[in-house]
């Protein structure tokens, strides 16, 4: 990260900010429309990062307590909740659902191993338990499903069971996000050895291919079985993609060579992050053929994860006050739309 720039992010804050946006074939200047951002800063934590995002506004992440101590969390209007540890002394999520379900992980008592849990606002933080050498949640659907790694493998996790999901000729699977028609995404090492993003139906994992290059990861899934995620390109830069109807297709980046794609929704709008010309990671949102630059609200660097229904995106602003401070915000294009947290 860069210097600092001296600007105080208050809690409950409402920045209203101009926003770029280019289109990525051909690359050329479109609208500035405005982005209104809400700022999640809980008090007692001096670190955070927010990942996902449901509709009723609920964003989930982690944040460093005042023990130093990494801890899942769930905010929400006016609600900090610290979700706890499975006996360990650190945690993080990964996403949550509609039902205001959590996936994550967590150390265990020994202190050492960490497994993935479910966290269910009644029945609160459930070991699911592992199929090797320690696991992590890192997807979840409204079903209750979870996916994600355990030891050097991918795995779902229904009702109790978790099971291993194949791979596509290589150990090293991640396993990274689930719709609720239990459709699966995340990457797998191939017989050639090369890491490839992939698609799981019904038993099968389908090799998503790339954008010309050798490696490609797929990070988030929508009901109408859209898939993004990023790939190398056959330069060697690395790009965002969205795979539909068998076809990859290239998003572009913000002006640097390098995009990645962390989040849909089922409108299709879809959000991560890019180098800019000037060699800064900015928080996107793509829609209708635009990567439209969401700013950093005068900080340094931004990173988009999650994005709703409404379009609301969580995700973090850097160097507001220090370069080593991630702050949890969520972008809205509707003013008023939100309450703060």
């Amino acid at each position: 990260m860069r210097c600092a720039k001296r600007a105080r992010l208050f809690l409950a804050a409402l920045i209203l900010l101009p926003s770029g946006a280019v289109r990525t074939e051909p690359r050329e200047a479109a609208a500035h429309p405005q982005f209104h951002i809400i700022a999640l800063n809980p008090m007692g934590a001096s670190s955070r990062a927010a990942v996902s995002i449901n509709s009723r506004d609920q964003v989930v992440g982690t944040y460093s307590v005042p023990t130093s101590d990494a801890h899942a969390v769930l905010a929400q209007p006016g609600k900090f909740k610290d979700l706890g540890t499975l006996g360990g002394k650190e945690s993080n999520a990964n996403a949550i659902n509609e039902l205001g379900q959590v996936a994550g992980s967590s150390i265990l008592s020994d202190g050492h191993n960490g497994h993935a849990f479910l966290w269910d606002p009644g029945r609160g933080m459930m070991d699911l338990g592992a199929l090797g050498n320690g696991s992590e949640g890192l997807g979840l659907n409204n079903l209750g499903d979870v996916v994600g790694r355990t030891g050097s493998r991918g795995f779902i996790w229904i009702n109790g069971f978790m099971m291993d999901i194949g791979d596509l000729g290589g150990q090293g699977v991640s396993a990274q996000a689930i719709n609720d028609k239990r459709e699966i995404v995340g990457t797998s090492p191939t017989a050639h050895g090369d890491s490839h993003a992939f698609l799981w139906k019904d038993g099968q994992m389908t090799d998503l291919g790339t954008l010309g290059g050798s490696s490609s990861g797929a990070s988030a899934i929508n009901l109408k079985s859209q898939v993004v995620g990023s790939s190398t390109t056959a330069s060697g830069d690395q790009h965002a993609f969205l795979w539909e109807n068998g076809h990859m297709s290239d998003l572009g980046t913000l002006g640097g060579r390098s995009s990645n794609a962390q989040g849909i929704n089922d409108a299709g709008r879809i959000c991560g992050f890019s180098l800019t010309a000037t060699g800064q990671f900015h928080a996107f949102i793509w829609e209708n053929g635009l990567m439209t630059d969401l700013g950093t609200a005068e900080g340094d660097e931004s990173e988009a994860y999650g994005i709703n229904a409404s379009g609301h995106i969580a995700g973090n602003i850097s160097g507001l006050p220090d370069a080593f401070t991630f702050h949890p915000v969520i972008w809205s294009a509707a003013k008023g739309s939100l309450s703060a947290f």
